[in-house]
């Protein structure tokens, strides 16, 4: 009985774990500041959309390519991050509202890995 609880318990737990959003960590002043001198205001920067994610949100394919884990999407590398960050722009229009709104299954726009020896 207790072994079918512990299995139960990690299904759980993994579930939980899969299913837990990505955290996209707006920039402070400092770092808006900065990334505005090296990230295109393509990437919809200027609209705030671009995110400070773990590193692992973000997986490294062969040919410059990138897999954002949260949608599955792949898009080639935008560039790597010039700080010590990770950063995806993710943002779609709201119409309703009419302002792009952040969210982490939205429309990425572009990505910046660290360089981490890739």
């Amino acid at each position: 009985m207790s072994g079918r609880i512990i299995l139960v318990a990690l299904f759980v737990l993994l579930v939980i774990t899969t299913l837990r959003a990505e955290e996209l960590i707006e920039p402070t002043p400092a770092e808006a500041a900065d990334i505005a001198t090296w990230i295109p205001q393509a990437c919809c920067r200027t609209n705030n959309c671009c995110r400070k994610v773990v590193e692992s949100a973000l997986v490294q394919l062969p040919k410059n390519q990138v897999r954002v884990v949260t949608t599955g999407q792949v898009l080639p590398r935008t560039g790597w991050s010039q700080d010590k960050n990770t950063w995806r722009c993710t943002c779609d229009w709201n119409d309703t509202t009419k302002n792009w709104d952040v969210h982490p299954h939205a429309n990425t726009r572009c990505v910046f890995p660290h360089h981490s020896g890739f």
